[in-house]
Parts: C-alpha cells; structure tokens; sequence
C-alpha cells in the first residue's frame, strides 16, 4: 500500500529541509573564496570561448569544482527530495488533478493569480530552465488505463504559427507517451492512438505555441476523443467544434519572464547550485546522458537543443545560416545559478546575432524549432555555432 501524501510531505520536506540547512551553512563557509577564486578565474579565461563545451581546466577550475563538490551533492539531493516534498504539498491542498474543458494558460493563471512564486517552485522541481519564449498550455484528460484511446487533433495551419502536442501521463503527468505536430497538407484532423499505461488516470495534452515574423496572438486547435469534440467530455455544451469557442495565445502573456530573477530566493539557489558544476564537469568526470537528464528532465521531441555555461561578464554569440532561419527559429535563454531566466525569450533571426552581456554566472538554452512545427532534426545543429566573448571595458551591452 502507498504511503500517504501526508507522510511523503513529512518525510520528504525534513529530507529536504536537512540538505538545504546543511548547504547553507557550508555556502556561508565557502562564498568569500569561492568568489574571490571565480574572479581570479574570469579573469584569467580567454576573450573567447567555444560555449558548447566546458571552459577549459587550470589549476584554478579544479580548485573550484573541488570546493563546490560538497555543495553540489548537498544541492542535487535537495533538488530530488523536493520534488516529492512539493508536488505532494500541493497534493494536499488541491487534491488530485481534475479534468478541464479546454488547453489552460498555467503559467499566465498563476501570474494573474499571484500565484507565480508557487508555480517557480514547481516549475524549478519539475522542469527547471523552462521555456521562456512560450507558456505551455495544459489539459488534463480523466483516462481508464490500458483502454485504447483516439485523439484528433485540429491540422491547424496558420502564418507566423507554430506548434506541437505532447500526450504525457504517469507519475504527474510527465512521462511522454505520444506527440503530434502540424503535417503540411490536407488532413484536416491529425490522429493519435495511445493506451494509458497501467495506473494512468489522466492524461496531459501539452501544447507549444510559437509566434513569430510579426504575429502577436493565435487560436489553439481543437481536439477529439473518440470521434467527439473533447470539450464536451467535461461540459453540458454540446456546440459543434466550428461554434465552440477558441483558447487564444498572445505573446504579450511572455512578459513575466523578464521580472522572474528579481523574485529569486534562497532556496531557489540551494536548489539548482548542482547544475553549474555539472555542465563543467559534462563529459569528462560525468557523463554527457546523465548531464543532459538533469539539465533537461523534461524534452520536447519535435525541438532540437544546444545548451551550456555562460559566464559573468562574457556575452553570447550565435552564429547560424540563412538556410536554417528560412524554416527554423532559434531561440536563446539566459538563466543564472538558480536556473531563473535573466535575459529571456531571445529569438536570434540574424545569421549573427550577439545577446546582452550576461550580468552572472549561469548556463543558456538555445532550443532549434521548425516554423511549421514539424520534428527537428538532430543534423541542424551543426549549421549552429555559439561562443562567448568578453564584454568591452566599460561596455554596457
């Protein structure tokens, strides 16, 4: 029999709350010279830097990387009793994820909510460096598992309009079970077929919008479940599709990003600490899969990703080809030590295009999307080339 929600809480938040303690005394114990070691460090580091692959080891990075070990382990052990001590608080005082009547604006909920803290501490456990040039729309579908189901999905097609669905279920509704993208062309329904995998009540449809070359707001296609608009499995409406009403996104809802690291907290930083010394560590002392699963927990199969460290007073420069922009956006995220965005929702439309100085040490995101939301292929990357320069003295970027 499973342990109860309340003994998860119990026994996962004094887990949690052990490790956080234990990181900060030892943080407390170790900023002054590991601040004063990284900016011997900075300093010392080349004009520029290939950012796909770890600054290179001196003396100095491995004196680092050995103070911050202990904090490290203390920080990745946090971050996984977290998750369980979080999601099964909000468990508690919401109850189980019930079924809704159309794709929701989770994030843009919580904001108009003033919910956002909540939701960075769950984004943070569940899908840390988020998606700052979308706001991933939900819907949580009430399921019998092991029961073959149909899903259609409107073959919506639209200018400057980009997409993809992920059907996800298990433990939170996380593990991928099926996707589907728009398919140039005539359908006018894309199907999906899945079964629920045992213990799966409720299935979750995420959607990805895009915007771009001028659009500032699209319709979300309709969905079908069996042959009937999904709407009316939890409503009384029984309009046909063409009279329901449409969930509609608009790019001005992704201007809470740019206020997400003035909201940062202590242990938020606790939290994430790991990460930063992981990616340096990326393919020699750990491996590149076991980094990739903890950078991203959550992928998304129809984008490809190129990501790395990024350094106080460097700025990004990515490089690509016109052949890519003409069917592809690149988009480029910033995110400090606590993995909060703080140069977010960068679309680099230029074959060259330069990013603002970066104001502290921290890792980037660059995700490769194509503009009819069809999969990316892995081969893009190699027409992608990102490096960071040293910022001019007395150069605000």
């Amino acid at each position: 029999m499973a342990a109860p929600p309340e003994a998860i809480v119990c026994v996962a938040g004094l887990i949690c709350l052990s490790f956080f303690l234990c990181w900060s005394a030892l943080y407390t114990f170790f900023s002054i010279p590991l601040k004063l070691l990284r900016a011997a460090e900075l300093a010392a580091l080349p004009a520029s830097l290939d950012a796909t692959k770890p600054p290179p080891m001196t003396c100095l990075t491995a004196f680092i990387l050995m103070l911050e070990a202990p904090l490290a382990f203390l920080s990745y052990f946090m971050y996984v009793f977290f998750k369980p001590f979080w999601l099964s608080l909000l468990f508690l005082r919401s109850g189980r994820k019930k079924a809704n009547s159309k794709f929701t604006d989770q994030l843009h909920f919580a904001v108009n909510n003033r919910a956002i803290d909540s939701m960075i501490n769950s984004a943070l456990s569940i899908g840390p460096r988020w998606n700052t040039h979308t706001n991933v729309h939900s819907w949580h579908v009430e399921v019998v598992a092991g029961t073959e189901l149909v899903f259609e999905v409107e073959n919506l097609q639209l200018p400057g309009f980009s997409w993809q669905v992920n059907f996800r279920g298990g433990l939170m509704q996380q593990a991928l079970i099926a996707s589907c993208a728009p398919i140039p062309g005539d359908p006018e329904w894309l199907m999906v077929k899945l079964t629920p995998p045992p213990g799966t009540n409720v299935i979750n449809l995420q959607l990805r919008p895009y915007l771009f070359d001028g659009r500032d707001s699209a319709p979300l296609p309709f969905v079908k479940l069996d042959g009937k608009p999904l709407e009316q499995r939890t409503s009384s409406s029984a309009e046909p599709i063409s009279e329901q009403t449409r969930v509609v996104f608009e790019a001005g809802r992704l201007a809470f990003n740019a206020s997400l690291a003035a909201r940062q907290k202590f242990h938020h930083k606790a939290m994430q600490f790991h990460m930063h010394s992981m990616l340096a560590l990326d393919g020699s002392a750990l491996s590149s899969t076991f980094v990739r699963s903890i950078y991203l927990p959550v992928g998304n199969p129809e984008t490809q990703w190129i990501y790395g460290l990024v350094h106080e007073g460097f700025a990004l420069h990515v490089k690509t080809t016109a052949a890519l922009l003409k069917d592809h956006l690149v988009f480029c995220s910033v995110y400090n030590r606590a993995s909060l965005p703080t140069i977010p929702s960068i679309t680099c439309d230029t074959p060259e295009y330069a990013l603002p100085t970066c104001p502290c040490d921290g890792f980037f995101a660059v995700r490769i999307v194509r503009k009819d939301g069809a999969t990316t292929q892995e081969a893009v990357k190699a027409e992608v080339a990102i490096c960071l320069k040293r910022a001019a003295a007395g150069k605000v970027a």
